[in-house]
């Protein structure tokens, strides 16, 4: 179109050629109406988790190009993109999604195109979990795991060894089945396994965790023992009657071999006060069944009774151990030590590494000593759900008896102390001498413990470490902290540092001093206040009983308040630094 601008200046006033002129250029410089784009072809599902559904589609046309492509999820919009795939998050699982994807040209009017077809796609279901093996034998391997979430709407589960599907295993809504059972295994072999959920024809969710196992050698015939045995080769040795040692030696020693298995098949060994059993230099053994004792009841005696040293990768299950017996341990790796009895005896263990001392019983009715459960020199050890009676306590506070400690730590690294119940004891539950260094006291229940719940002084250092959830009843202090003696030969500084306490809880203090706790970093006076770090100990949520006073905080700034303590009235010391509620 075109306007002659001279002769409408003459015929048309100055305003209206003003809105005549934009009009008529507005309309000249117009791009045409721009046709609809193309509608997404082939909207196709990628891939598929149990929370994600991602998807793709061929690029659609236009005259003015395409500025962007929308995404519906069961008919409503849930996004824009530029790229030809989305990735829908956030869904549930096993569920199915209808979706559709319009494109929008890059003109002024955003032209959009018509839906493209449907695309129906479901999310996956929830993978199983905890995956282990119960057995472990040259015949077959025994799997069990956790039902998928989605169990009640899947039709079972995969089982893969080494990759590949060996297995599907059917599963009702009301019952899950979660075990099966490898029989086609061949001996000392290793091999890995991985279970998926399994719905509709072929469909399958993401895999659990993965296991590695080896099958055993062949099991060999069992080795009758009869009389008092000095063991040096492998084999599988099962006792047929009680044994009695005579006066001075010891009834079952293992020594210097590998693959042993001792199963006492409930009889017993019994030694005249002296060793009973002694395992040294021995890779992979199990002792299971044992009644062992050295037939010593006297009070106050005390007989080094069982020796196990320098093992690796051995089983102490289901055994008693009495008669004023100590046992000793030492410098072993790996050595697992569940569902023994002690009764008149202890343990103790020197330089272990990956120890675990677990849902044992022991108690000692007669005797004071250090500790049911004493670990020195180790790193990586575990005491855990053992039940502990030490049969101890003070009369008039004058005079002790039995037991001192429950648990004795000294000097150990990343040790783990949790879900102990443990009751009577003249000085604490858990005791700590020397550096003790990453290392939690967790979930512990601990009950008339004179001196405290959980401390340590003697040459104490504590680096890193962390206490909560632990409940203690009818004790002097929850916690008590101090340092008594000078620098070791090599130690420079006494630390106090970086620790954590929380959720801890005393119950029916009886501290004279009504203190609820006592930490006490310049306790000693042959260490120089220059060689002490007590700094960056955080106190969380922690009850130390309103009716008592505030914890003793020497020096104060030693803590950093992280809120939620229950605690009565403060002292001068720590006036300031813990904040009471």
């Amino acid at each position: 179109m075109t306007v002659n601008y001279s002769r409408l200046k003459k015929l048309v006033p100055p305003a209206l050629l003003v809105f005549i002129g934009l009009s008529l250029g507005a309309v000249g410089t117009a791009s045409a109406a721009t046709v609809a784009p193309t509608v997404p072809a082939n909207l196709r599902l990628v891939s598929a988790t149990s929370t994600t559904l991602t998807m793709s589609w061929n690029a659609s046309s236009s005259s003015a190009g395409i500025k962007y492509y929308t995404i519906y999820k069961n008919g409503v919009k849930i996004a824009t993109t530029t790229n030809l795939s989305y990735t829908n998050t956030g869904l549930k699982s096993l569920t199915s999604y209808r979706y559709n994807v319009s494109a929008t040209a890059n003109d002024r009017r955003l032209t959009t195109s018509a839906q493209s077809a449907n695309l129906m796609a479901q999310t996956e279901a929830l993978p199983p979990s905890g995956l282990l093996a119960t057995t472990i034998s040259d015949t077959q391997v025994a799997l069990a795991w956790t039902a998928s979430p989605d169990n009640s709407r899947i039709a079972g589960y995969f089982v893969y060894r080494n990759g590949v599907q060996i297995a599907a295993v059917t599963t009702t809504a009301s019952v899950a089945t979660t075990t099966y059972t490898d029989t086609t295994v061949t001996a000392s072999t290793a091999y890995t396994y991985t279970v998926r959920s399994w719905w509709g024809t072929s469909s399958f969710s993401a895999a659990s965790n993965t296991i590695s196992v080896t099958t055993p050698s062949p099991a060999t015939p069992p080795i009758p023992v009869t009389t008092c045995v000095d063991i040096a080769t492998p084999g599988n040795y099962v006792l047929a009657n009680d044994l009695a040692a005579t006066t001075g030696t010891t009834c079952v020693s293992i020594h210097d071999t590998t693959n042993v298995s001792f199963d006492c098949a409930n009889h017993s060994v019994l030694s005249n006060l002296s060793q009973v059993l002694s395992i040294k230099n021995v890779t992979t053994f199990s002792l299971t069944n044992c009644y062992f004792s050295t037939q010593d009841s006297t009070p106050g005696d005390l007989v080094f009774g069982a020796d196990i040293a320098g093992t690796s990768g051995g089983t102490m299950q289901n055994n008693t151990f009495t008669g004023q017996m100590l046992m000793q341990s030492s410098d072993n790796t790996k050595l697992t030590i569940k569902n023994n009895t002690f009764t008149n005896a202890s343990y103790q263990q020197q330089r272990g590494t990956h120890i675990y001392f677990g849902f044992n019983t022991v108690n000692w009715a007669n005797y004071s000593g250090a500790g049911l459960i004493n670990m020195a020199y180790g790193s990586f050890n575990t005491i855990d759900t053992n039940i502990l009676d030490g049969h101890g306590g003070w009369i008039n506070n004058q005079t002790f008896y039995g037991m001192d400690d429950g648990i004795l730590l000294q000097n150990e690294d990343s040790a783990v102390v949790s879900t102990n119940t443990m009751a009577n004891f003249y000085d604490c539950g858990i005791e700590t001498l020397g550096l003790i260094t990453n290392s939690t006291i967790r979930d512990n229940t601990i009950g008339n413990a004179t001196q405290c719940g959980i401390g340590g002084w003697y040459y104490n250092s504590w680096r890193s470490n962390t206490v909560t959830n632990n409940k203690v009843d009818n004790t002097y202090y929850m916690l008590k902290f101090s340092r008594v003696y000078g620098l070791q030969p090599g130690e420079q500084f006494v630390y106090f540092d970086n620790n954590t306490f929380t959720g801890n809880v005393l119950t029916n203090g009886t501290s004279p001093d009504t203190m609820s706790s006592w930490f006490d970093m310049y306790s000693s006076p042959d260490v120089p206040t220059s060689s002490i770090v007590a700094v960056n100990n955080r106190f969380t949520s922690n009850n130390f009983e309103k009716a008592l006073m505030a914890p003793f905080l020497n020096p104060g700034s030693m803590i950093v308040d992280g809120g939620g303590n229950i605690c009565g009235a403060f002292n001068g010391v720590s006036s300031g630094h813990l904040v009471c509620n």
